[in-house]
């Protein structure tokens, strides 16, 4: 079914996640690719064990901000914890896990990321790369594993538009940043 101008390959379409425990997954806990999709109140725990360069919630669009089918979606009050994001077998170079709490990836627009939790992630707590939004009341702690880069909070790539209101960001190590 092709709802909204969705590509039938990408049909994720007007869907509400609510009140679910999801537990030591290998990749993404949950991979959002349609509009007008919900998720709140979810309890998200130990995603990406067997992958890196992945998260606890991850949305991904395509080609443009213009054209992506990834909008409009609401991540309310959810708790994401431990995000781990294993490299074995990777390339020396690319050793660092890579794991982020949530994770708004390219082209991704009119994001609502509100009153979640995100702690323990190895690169990240929330990132929005190339993507547009909003991240209002979090709490992001104690992210990201001493690295170069590695933050609770990051905003990256052109365009990056998101407002920021009321978030709480700490750290309890010193290599660790709260914003980038």
């Amino acid at each position: 079914l092709n709802r909204g101008g969705e590509s039938p390959n990408h049909s994720g379409y007007g869907n509400t996640l609510r009140h679910n425990r999801l537990e030591r997954i290998g990749m993404n806990g949950v991979d959002v690719f349609g509009r007008q999709n919900l998720l709140e109140e979810n309890v998200i725990v130990n995603a990406c064990r067997t992958k890196g360069d992945c998260g606890g919630v991850r949305t991904f669009g395509n080609d443009s901000l213009a054209a992506s089918w990834v909008s409009d979606v609401v991540l309310r009050r959810n708790v994401i914890l431990d995000t781990y994001g294993n490299t074995d077998g990777c390339r020396s170079d690319f050793d660092t896990l890579f794991g982020f709490g949530i994770y708004i990836d390219n082209y991704s627009r009119d994001v609502v990321v509100e009153r979640n939790t995100v702690a323990r992630s190895t690169i990240v707590g929330i990132l929005f790369q190339n993507s547009t939004g909003s991240a209002t009341d979090n709490v992001v702690y104690d992210n990201a594993e001493p690295t170069s880069w590695g933050t609770n909070l990051n905003l990256v790539g052109g365009p990056t538009d998101v407002a920021l209101d009321g978030n709480v960001l700490f750290s309890l190590a010193p290599q660790q940043r709260t914003l980038s």
